[in-house]
């Protein structure tokens, strides 16, 4: 809510603005605030590793958001392959592991890696695996903030 005191429906007609414009700006404020403390925490991290926790949240987000729809090989190609590369990532068999041992979500977002979830949503070709596709992206970028709120994920590197 950017003005919270003022209430819906209240005529500006002939009201003082300054009171609206504290408003607003204590609510800019407050957001920028937010932002900074998050920034503040992931400082210096550049990578987050999947660690089990997270994994185990997975299915839950996807299914919430495919809403019951299903997946077909034939008709969703790419969204079915997304759907193989997810089961890896619950399994901890994707995405390969770095030089340092390392599962990264990074990893699954890259655009030039071949079978990241990322590579995978951008290959659907006909409307309804393009659908499909950003709908299982869209609920893996989910399960990335859902995790993070919950600190189901391990910094594992930091800037020098």
């Amino acid at each position: 809510m950017v003005a919270p005191h003022r209430k819906a429906g209240d005529s500006l007609i002939g009201a003082d603005p300054k009171p609206i414009g504290e408003d607003i700006q204590a609510t800019l404020q407050g957001a920028r605030k937010s932002a900074e403390s998050l920034e503040d925490d992931a400082e210096g991290a550049t990578s987050l590793e999947i660690t089990p926790e997270a994994a185990k949240e997975l299915p839950d987000i996807l299914n919430n958001k495919l809403g019951g729809r299903m997946i077909n090989e034939r008709a969703n190609p790419a969204a079915f392959e997304m759907a193989q590369e997810v089961q890896r990532i619950i399994a901890g068999e994707a995405p390969e592991k770095a030089a340092d041992g390392s599962r990264t979500a990074d990893q699954e977002r890259r655009p030039d890696a071949p079978q990241s979830v990322r590579t995978l949503c951008k290959s659907a070709a006909n409307t309804a695996d393009k659908a499909a596709s950003k709908v299982i992206y869209e609920g893996f970028n989910d399960w990335i903030t859902v995790s993070l709120k919950r600190s189901f994920w391990l910094v594992i590197r930091k800037r020098l």
